[in-house]
């Protein structure tokens, strides 16, 4: 499907990543942040509505512009892009401002991610 650049964006992504202090707790924190060009649209249509209810008003629609690998990492699935790795749980900012916390990754042709308000 062939993409308007008017309705692209650039997008940064915080990887998350869990430290524990020390006593033993663990809180989260995001590394240094990096961009890619996206295209967001607010979630909607018949199986969104089910999975997210009264939360679908706080989900958005992403998808992420050009290539990427995957890799396994700590027993969870990393999708490598450009700029760094991508992982669910990741916090994403707009170019209006607003954050985001990745629910799920779809990998197509290219990422498709469901995305939470923070």
């Amino acid at each position: 499907m062939r993409r308007r650049r008017s309705r692209l964006e650039v997008c940064q992504i915080y990887p998350r990543e869990i430290r524990t202090d020390s006593e033993g707790t663990p809180t989260e924190h995001y590394q240094a942040p990096y961009e890619v060009k996206a295209e967001t649209w607010p979630a909607g249509g018949k199986v969104q509505a089910q999975v997210y209810g009264e939360h679908l008003a706080y989900i958005r629609n992403c998808r992420i512009e050009g290539k990427y690998t995957t890799k396994l990492e700590d027993e969870r699935l990393t999708y490598v892009l450009n700029g760094g790795t991508l992982k669910e749980k990741d916090k994403i900012t707009t170019s209006q401002g607003e954050s985001y916390r990745v629910v799920s990754i779809k990998p197509y042709k290219e990422l498709y991610l469901e995305m939470e308000k923070l």
